[in-house]
């Protein structure tokens, strides 16, 4: 028999050959830290494709009872729904007579169907049997939210966005075959799909990786492998020749492989525009692109900008680009305020993917506002006064009242320090600590009480003080800061002539040239609003809407109108729910009570729907920036919301 020192030095110096032949990594942990590309790719193929894998049957035993089993437990990845495993039975049987079975991260049609591919465990994960029928063998992917069909979570689905735990629900949108998983498996995911991608690329359908690519590089960069994954990875390795994934061990081989060309055309996002909103505000608004990339934005006062450095982060406020950059966002909107009045200002948007020295970024798209002067020196007649409630009767007067002003001007105007009062001794001076402004064509509710939990269901815009409304008879004077500039005034009497309310508002009903303070212009109101206590009126939106019944109501409970974005361009999502079999019409109108188009007529034959408006009327013609009203009706009954278009 041979030394046996001897011996343990040859097998421990064997074993760090193998393993520098396994893994060329440096102290940093990078894998072949001097390869990229085929280069790198062909060398993690080399030295971490296992040549023996379990079959099939015997990876899913193995997956259930030590894989993926804690405390005699497994877990579905999608759901978080838990099961007990008996020890003594097949684990596989016995996961599935419990609603468990194997998910193939990589679908089993798209290349994974048989040999290695089919039971190498680095792909495959606990799943409930309902949720992996769901996926089928969809593309994994961001699902919008409120096109999402179905969300899954624990043992339970829901058909709507739900009202807490998003973040736990994986989501499956069926009309572009998509499939999200919950936030805490995106990273585990991605990692799956890229060394499936890399180990299996001779049988891995292409056009299928493609599709998916750009999204998962954002997964895996914004989740990364945590302790329970580089946990599984070690669990797996003694069953696969000792071959771990080594997308989990090294977060840079992603880029690396895959995004080595400097060049990589990341997309850039779409439909970026910038919108002047005040004379010191502009908004920015875009939609991401399709592997929904988040955007960086600069911006300058010259026009011209340099390009962002691929593998370079830059930070909000920073100076860089020949511009300040307004950093990294995942939102699709952003408001840049306390702006020059009257300056032009220039924006360019850039789609980024990767962190931590990853960064790629698109070629980026450019827009423009100019801070224009929002005018607080409105003339006489600009601003009027279209409805007053005085007299409600759903809640006291000094929790109640309030009345409604409409910009009849071309332009917005800015009310902050406007005055109100009276011919006694009522007097507010408008303080909003800023810009109060109405949007040219738009309604604004100015009131005693903003709280539209005591004030009768109001969506108050302004809270005025000291200032009441007398039930026989008072006068509302409008005035510009300088207190003797008149823009509007109402002299009401309290039933000689005009109206007398008593629960209802009464709303002007002529043309907005017309005379405002002649009594036979005056109407009461005879529709409850939306989300009131029991009053009538219309605050803060057309008095009068053609083609609607005159003794309209509310809709039912079970009847939901939901708008998003709201500021929109150029589209907007409506989703409604109702019960099957109603009919229904879903109309728009202008704020003269104009029907613009008509985008639903007929019986609801799902409890949701989703429809879109692209800001055209029933000619296809744009439509022109302003506030418009959405009304979703059911015979007698409707629903109304305002909805912004911002061009």
């Amino acid at each position: 028999m041979g030394n046996p020192s001897a011996l343990l030095i040859l097998l421990v110096i064997l074993a760090s050959s193998i393993a520098l032949l396994q893994a060329d990594i440096n102290e940093e942990g990078t894998i072949y830290p001097g390869l990229n590309g085929d280069e790198l790719r062909d060398s993690l193929v080399s030295h971490y494709k296992p040549d023996m894998v379990l079959n099939y049957d015997d990876a899913r035993d193995v997956m259930f009872s030590e894989i993926d089993q804690y405390n005699d437990s497994v877990t579905c990845v999608y759901t978080g729904y838990r099961i007990y495993l008996n020890p003594s039975v097949d684990p596989s049987t016995d996961a599935y007579n419990k609603d468990m079975n194997t998910e193939h991260t990589w679908p089993r049609s798209k290349g994974a169907d048989s040999g290695n591919a089919e039971s190498d465990l680095h792909h495959l994960f606990p799943t409930r049997v309902h949720v992996n029928s769901s996926r089928g063998n969809a593309p994994l992917g961001e699902s919008d939210d409120t096109a999402t069909d179905t969300w899954w979570r624990n043992d339970y689905s829901l058909t709507s966005i739900p009202d807490s735990y998003i973040n736990e629900y994986s989501e499956k949108e069926n009309d572009t075959d998509l499939f999200e998983p919950r936030e805490d498996h995106k990273g585990n995911a991605a990692r799956a799909v890229f060394y499936f991608y890399t180990m299996y690329s001779d049988v891995a359908d292409d056009d299928f990786f493609a599709l998916q690519k750009d999204g998962l590089y954002e997964w895996h960069s914004i989740d990364p492998a945590d302790q329970r994954e580089n946990e599984r990875n070690d669990r797996i390795a003694p069953y696969q020749d000792n071959k771990k994934n080594p997308f989990i061990l090294d977060s840079t081989l992603v880029r690396r492989v895959y995004y080595a060309d400097e060049s990589q055309n990341v997309a850039d996002p779409q439909n970026f525009t910038a919108t002047n909103i005040d004379s010191i505000t502009n908004e920015l608004s875009w939609q991401k692109n399709n592997a929904g990339n988040d955007v960086m934005i600069i911006w300058n006062t010259s026009g011209t900008f340099d390009d962002p450095v691929n593998g370079v982060a830059y930070s909000d406020g920073q100076p860089a680009l020949i511009g300040t950059i307004i950093g990294r966002t995942s939102a699709t909107s952003y408001l840049h305020n306390e702006l020059t009045t009257g300056q032009t200002y220039y924006y360019r948007a850039h789609s980024v993917m990767g962190i931590d020295g990853g960064e790629q970024y698109s070629s980026g798209v450019e827009s423009s506002a100019n801070t224009s002067q929002i005018s607080g020196d409105a003339q006489p007649g600009d601003v009027i006064i279209t409805e007053i409630m005085q007299n409600p009767a759903a809640v006291y007067d000094e929790d109640g009242e309030w009345f409604e002003i409409y910009n009849n001007s071309g332009q917005s105007i800015n009310i902050d320090g406007w005055i109100i009062r009276d011919l006694d001794f009522d007097e507010h001076q408008i303080q909003n600590h800023g810009s109060m402004i109405i949007e040219s064509e738009a309604y604004m509710v100015l009131g005693r009480n903003d709280n539209s939990l005591t004030n009768g269901g109001v969506e108050v815009d302004y809270q005025y003080t000291d200032f009441q409304l007398g039930n026989s008879g008072d006068e509302i004077f409008l005035y510009l800061a300088d207190g003797a500039t008149l823009i509007d005034q109402i002299e009401y009497d309290g039933g000689t002539n005009w109206p007398d309310p008593n629960g209802e508002s009464m709303y002007f009903d002529g043309f907005f040239t017309a005379d405002n303070n002649y009594a036979d212009y005056w109407k009461l109101s005879d529709t409850p609003w939306a989300d009131g206590s029991g009053d009538l009126g219309s605050p803060g939106y057309a008095n009068t809407v053609s083609n609607l019944v005159a003794d309209a109501s509310s809709l039912p409970e079970e009847i939901g109108l939901y708008i998003y974005p709201n500021p929109y361009n150029p589209q907007t999502t409506i989703r409604f729910e109702a019960p099957v079999g109603k009919h229904l019409s879903l109309r728009v109108f202008d704020m003269l009570g104009q029907q613009i188009t008509e985008l639903l007529n007929g019986k609801n034959e799902n409890k949701q729907t989703i429809l879109r408006w692209n800001g055209q009327n029933s000619q296809g013609l744009d439509v022109s920036s302003g506030v418009y009203l959405m009304v979703l009706q059911s015979g007698q009954h409707f629903i109304s919301k305002k909805i912004i278009l911002l061009r």
